[in-house]
């Protein structure tokens, strides 16, 4: 489970930075910056807007330290805080955009092909979007993150048999949502 030096170390780092050490927070912030930006990224497919959620994850997180609780790692804690986040931003944000492989180059011949697949990946983001952020979650470090259910367990503090039970849940509403909308046609 977790690393016992890195949790205990992580501990007082915490306990540091609540009697009022902001050096300790930067060593966190350095410490996980990367893999936050890198979830933002993914999602959003915009460097800039990646930037800018890295910036509001650690400040949100700096800002509820003190209900960390330390039943997992705090790198699992501004993850999933940070998914949140972005799943707000991209709701708000709305389905209008167009996909970010729709800036590519294509010939004829495949043009058709990409526009097809286009649009059903556009229904599938607006099915996706009537999700609760929980099962967006879930349903994002499953299969974009290509965690492991007991990894998601971990992450989210959820028993290992309800992350699986979600999973099964949200994977019946899309396709009964999707059929419904004709994607599979």
């Amino acid at each position: 489970m977790h690393n016992t030096n890195t949790w205990l170390e992580e501990y007082n780092m915490i306990k540091a930075i609540l009697a009022g050490d902001k050096q300790q927070y930067l060593e966190l912030v350095r410490r996980y910056q990367k893999p936050v930006f890198s979830l933002h990224c993914r999602i959003t497919n915009s460097k800039a807007q990646a930037e800018e959620l890295t910036c509001h994850t650690f400040v949100k997180a700096y800002r509820n330290l003190r209900k960390f609780n330390f039943t997992c790692k705090f790198e699992s804690w501004v993850h999933v805080l940070g998914l949140y986040l972005t799943l707000d931003f991209m709701k708000a944000k709305g389905n209008e955009d167009e996909p970010a492989d729709s800036l590519y180059f294509f010939t004829e011949e495949n043009r058709a092909q990409f526009q097809q697949k286009a649009g059903q990946r556009l229904l599938l983001r607006k099915a996706i979007a009537q999700l609760g952020r929980k099962q967006q979650a879930i349903l994002y470090l499953k299969y974009f993150e290509d965690l492991t259910y007991e990894e998601i367990s971990e992450k989210l503090g959820f028993s290992e048999n309800r992350v699986k039970a979600i999973v099964y849940k949200t994977r019946l509403y899309l396709k009964n949502k999707l059929s419904a909308w004709g994607y599979f046609s």
